[in-house]
C-alpha cells in the first residue's frame, strides 16, 4: 500500500439526537457525537469527505491537548460553538507544541468546507510536516 499506516476509529458513540433549534419551525433528526460534529452537519447543508477531515481535526484536537476544540455547558451552546466560534489554538493547552500545529487545525476546523484540506490524507501529511518542523 502507498499509506501502510493507518488508525481504525470504532464506535464514535453514535447518537441520535432530536433538535428544535429556535427560529427553525420543524424538528430536526440529527445522528452523531456533538463534539465532532462539523458545521455544515449541523445546518443541513451538502456533505461530503471534508466533514470527515473536520471530525478528524476534532479527535487530534482532543489528542493533543485532551480536550475537544469546543467544551460547552449544553448542547445548543456547543452547536454554536462548532458553527461560530474560533477553534482555540492546542498550543495554547499543551505548551511546546509547534506553533505549525496550530495553523494545520485551523484549517482542518474551518467553518467552510472549501477553507478546509481536501481530504483527510492531505490533512495527516500538513501535521506531520508542522509537527516535525519541516
Amino acid at each position: 500500500s502507498d499509506h501502510p499506516e493507518h488508525v481504525y476509529l470504532t464506535d464514535f458513540g453514535l447518537t441520535k439526537k432530536s433538535l428544535s433549534l429556535t427560529g427553525f419551525t420543524t424538528v430536526g433528526q440529527f445522528v452523531g457525537t456533538l463534539d465532532y460534529v462539523a458545521p455544515e452537519q449541523i445546518s443541513g447543508k451538502p456533505v461530503d469527505g471534508r466533514c470527515d477531515v473536520y471530525s478528524l481535526a476534532c479527535v487530534v484536537q482532543e489528542t493533543l491537548t485532551g480536550a475537544p476544540p469546543f467544551q460547552r455547558d449544553d448542547d445548543m451552546a456547543l452547536l454554536w460553538a462548532h458553527q461560530y466560534d474560533p477553534p482555540p489554538p492546542p498550543s495554547g493547552l499543551r505548551p511546546g507544541l509547534p506553533g505549525a500545529v496550530d495553523g494545520v487545525l485551523a484549517k482542518a476546523l474551518a467553518k467552510s468546507p472549501d477553507d478546509r484540506y481536501e481530504t483527510c490524507l492531505r490533512f495527516v501529511a500538513a501535521l506531520r510536516a508542522a509537527a516535525s518542523g519541516i
